[in-house]
């Protein structure tokens, strides 16, 4: 099952996100913050990460 967050503006992900096999997608309109010891995984799905007027700041993303 694919995963889908859109905001307007940043999105400060504080927690995992995770699904096996489906694709996740963030969307942020300023900044992605993945706090340390965060997860994204798709379970060999693609991970789509867009910050379309910020930065992106990694904790772990894994597509395997």
């Amino acid at each position: 099952m694919p995963v889908t967050i859109i905001a307007g503006n940043d999105v400060d992900q504080n927690a995992n996100i995770s699904t096996t096999g489906g694709d996740v997608l963030v969307t942020a309109g300023q900044d992605i913050d993945m706090q340390s010891g965060t997860t994204t995984s798709s379970g060999g799905g693609n991970i789509r990460l867009e910050a379309t007027a910020g930065q992106i700041l990694l904790g772990e993303v894994a597509a395997f």
